[in-house]
């Protein structure tokens, strides 16, 4: 996971020179993210591994194999996908959200 413990900036730094590589010297870069967001903006392909106990993969264009079902079965967790300007994230639902609670009031 090259971009692990790093903020933003500099995860956006590492995820740019590793698409400049690409594109400019056509080389294959693999690597290996839970960062689902860093996914769909760098990512050619991606491969979503089951949840566990589950062997079953799916691999492919990332708008295609990121799904909130696939997200959700694989971390546990609900999200919700946001698109805006042909941009797609996804952010988690945790349990206050779940419930239109605001812990913070």
């Amino acid at each position: 996971e090259p971009t692990n413990y790093l903020d933003l900036k500099h995860q956006v730094a590492v995820y740019d020179l590793l698409k400049t590589i690409q594109m400019d010297q056509g080389k294959t870069i693999i690597t290996i993210t839970h960062d689902i967001n860093m996914a769909m903006q760098y990512c050619d392909k991606a491969l979503l591994l089951g949840p566990e106990n589950d062997s079953r993969a799916v691999i492919g264009p990332p708008q295609d194999v990121l799904t909130c079902e696939r997200i959700e079965a694989v971390f546990g967790v609900p999200v919700m996908r946001l698109t805006q300007d042909h941009r797609t994230i996804f952010t988690p639902i945790g349990q206050w959200l779940q419930h239109d609670q605001n812990p913070l009031s």
